[in-house]
C-alpha cells in the first residue's frame, strides 16, 4: 500500500516516519511538507492513501483533500486535527474517509488507515472466513428489517414511519445515527 503523509512540520513528519517504519514494513510511505508538494507527487505516481494535517500554510488540509478528491477520486483521504479546533466544522464539509484526532499512537494511525481502506483486520487474520465456512445454515432475516424494506417500497410512507421502525431496535438506531453523523454527509450539526 502506498501512503502519502502531508504536514508542514518537518520534525513531526520525521518522527512519524520513525514511528511507523517498524510496524508498517509492507507500506511504501512518502512524507512531504505542503499541499503543493503532495499534489505534484501524486501527479507522477499513484497513492492509495493520503493523510494530511488540517492546519498548514497556503493550502490547508481541507483544501488539499478536496483537490485530491477531484483529481484522484480513488485515493483514500484521512484528515488529522486537534479535536477542539474551531475549524473542525469546516473540515467536515470536505469529503473524507476518516478523521484522526491528535495526539495519536502509531497503532491508532495504522488501524484508521486500514479501516478507511476496508482492510481492517479486526477479525484477526482469516478468522472470519474460517468461521463463515463452519456455518451450516444461513440465519433468517430479522423481522424489523423485513418491515423496513416493505415500508420503503410504499410510496405513501413517511420519515416518521421509518423512524418508528428503526427506533424499535437500539443497534439499528445506533448504526443510523453513526452514519448520519459521519463526515461523509458533512452535516453542520449533530443528529441525535
Amino acid at each position: 500500500m502506498r501512503i502519502l503523509f502531508v504536514d508542514d512540520e518537518f520534525l513531526l513528519l520525521e518522527s512519524l516516519q520513525m514511528m511507523l517504519r517498524p510496524i508498517c514494513q509492507n507500506w511504501q510511505m512518502e512524507f512531504v511538507e505542503s499541499g503543493a508538494e503532495a499534489l505534484a507527487l501524486m501527479e507522477t505516481e499513484p497513492f492509495d492513501v493520503i493523510v494530511s494535517d488540517l492546519r498548514m500554510p497556503k493550502m490547508g488540509g481541507v483544501e488539499l483533500l478536496n483537490e485530491v478528491m477531484k483529481r484522484f477520486p480513488d485515493t483514500v483521504r484521512v484528515l488529522v486535527c486537534d479535536p477542539e479546533e474551531e475549524r473542525l466544522v469546516d473540515a467536515r464539509t470536505a469529503v473524507l474517509h476518516e478523521f484522526l484526532f491528535k495526539p495519536y499512537a502509531a497503532e491508532a494511525l495504522k488501524t484508521t488507515i486500514l479501516r478507511a481502506c476496508g482492510e481492517d483486520d479486526s477479525a484477526g487474520g482469516g478468522k472470519l472466513e474460517t468461521l463463515m465456512a463452519k456455518i451450516s445454515r444461513v440465519p433468517s432475516i430479522p423481522t424489523l428489517y423485513m418491515e423496513l424494506i416493505a415500508l420503503m417500497k410504499n410510496p405513501d410512507a413517511g420519515i416518521d414511519d421509518v423512524g418508528a421502525i428503526i427506533a424499535k431496535d437500539m443497534t439499528m438506531t445506533a448504526i443510523v445515527l453513526k452514519m448520519a453523523n459521519s463526515a461523509y454527509f458533512g452535516l453542520q450539526r449533530v443528529v441525535s
